[in-house]
């Protein structure tokens, strides 16, 4: 017969190995928890940043602009991760993320980032919680069992839209007039013609920011190739400049218009209806020729954006559906303008910044 005090000795050695395999277990879910919490707060940082640099980028904007960098600096030490502040590490002599360089400036296209292309549209950030990747961020409890390091980051990408220029332009008399968002196609109609519109539609007409715009020269421009010298430089260069227009060459032009607004077309959320069209920068002139043309040579004065909506053609004529891109009435949009020259005017040209990794 088995004495039972005999027993007691074991039962106490499996107690206390069980408990050490508890407490392991215990130490691994505390620290797992905290890893996943500070890489949460990381990752806020990263977006926050990311979104903060994208807003300083504009059509001037290289690898190595200052402004981007500082702002994503600024917002990422507003941010805390374990207590602490996160302090992002910038090497203005490089642009390439590393353990010495946490910002970088690309090319967002194709859903791929290229630290080497333009246009220069995106900002990447890696916020991490120390200052170098090898050194990584100690366990709480879980260092009893194992002593290395945890390393712990997170990255952002975050985009800006450069709006495009397109080659059409809008007298004065468009800005503050609202625009319908629930009709179909949503929008203003607007004409191109040699001839007379329609009564009472508004007319636009073709430009290509300079002199000489030809039939090609409107078509290379719209789809920034060519021999156009000014397709990637900023509205902002051309206040108060004289460029020329016309209501002609609506049959050379229009298939190229007509695809880039098919296929550049995107949705934007505009007072609360979504809005699908081909969204750009319009130059707008205070003198205007016959009734409300803005054929001939002018000034630009004022700038405003506009979504296009849908473009079509009948005989001679192109016909534009433009949404105005400021909230106005439950159901309608605004054509805001803004005096060329201007904070606000320069503003225009970077819109739609946000988060795409």
């Amino acid at each position: 017969m088995v004495n039972p005090k005999n027993n007691r000795g074991q039962i106490l050695v499996l107690v206390a190995l069980s408990l050490i395999v508890l407490l392991g277990f215990a130490a691994l879910a505390i620290d797992i928890g905290y890893f996943y919490h500070t890489k949460n707060q990381l990752q806020g940082a990263a977006d926050a940043a990311a979104l903060a640099g994208a807003a300083k980028l504009d059509i001037y904007s290289t690898p190595t602009s200052i402004a981007p960098r500082a702002e994503a600096l600024k917002y990422a030490n507003l941010n805390s991760a374990s207590g602490s502040p996160v302090q992002l590490i910038i090497d203005y002599n490089s642009n390439a993320l590393s353990s010495s360089n946490d910002i970088t400036l690309g090319s967002w296209v194709s859903n791929m980032f290229d630290p080497e292309g333009t246009p220069v549209n995106a900002v990447r950030v890696k916020a991490r919680k120390t200052d170098k990747d090898t050194a990584g961020f100690p366990r709480l409890f879980g260092k009893i069992f194992d002593s290395t390091n945890q390393n712990i980051s997170a990255e952002a990408i975050a985009t800006v839209q450069i709006l495009k220029k397109p080659t059409i332009a809008l007298c004065d008399s468009i800005c503050g007039t609202t625009t319908p968002l629930t009709s179909t196609p949503p929008g203003t109609q607007f004409c191109i013609s040699n001839g007379a519109c329609p009564s009472g539609l508004p007319r636009t007409a073709w430009t290509g920011w300079e002199a000489g715009h030809g039939a090609s020269h409107i078509s290379d421009y719209w789809k920034g190739e060519g021999d156009v010298t000014n397709k990637n430089l900023p509205a902002q260069q051309y206040c108060e400049k004289h460029i020329d227009t016309n209501n002609g060459e609506v049959a050379s032009v229009f298939d190229t218009v007509s695809d880039i607004v098919l296929t550049g077309s995107m949705t934007y959320l505009v007072n609360g209806v979504d809005v699908i069209g081909y969204k750009v920068l319009i130059p707008v002139f205070s003198e205007c020729a016959d009734p409300g043309s803005p054929s001939g040579y002018h000034p630009i004065t004022k700038l405003t954006v506009g979504i296009f909506t849908k473009v079509e053609k009948s005989g001679s004529d192109a016909y534009f559906y433009i949404v105005g891109a400021e909230n106005a009435d439950p159901g309608y949009s605004v054509f805001t303008c803004y005096e060329c020259g201007t904070p606000e005017g320069s503003k225009l040209e970077s819109t739609a910044v946000r988060l795409v990794k």
